[in-house]
């Protein structure tokens, strides 16, 4: 019923699956720091400085 019912075989699964979560934060924040400074947006359009709008109630 179960696939992994032994707990070690379990255990060295999950260590493995820590090991790919743990190398992939790495990468992501090696990739942060190397494009430092520029921001990246994926919209379309341009966004516009914002301006101060008036509100009326």
């Amino acid at each position: 019923m179960f696939p992994y019912a032994d707990a070690q075989s379990r255990l060295d699964i999950n260590q493995q699956r820590i090991d790919d979560m743990l190398r992939l934060a790495s990468s992501h924040r090696q990739a942060r720091a190397v494009s430092a400074g520029r921001q990246r947006r994926l919209g379309r359009w341009p966004r516009r400085h914002r301006s101060h709008a008036t509100v009326t109630a």
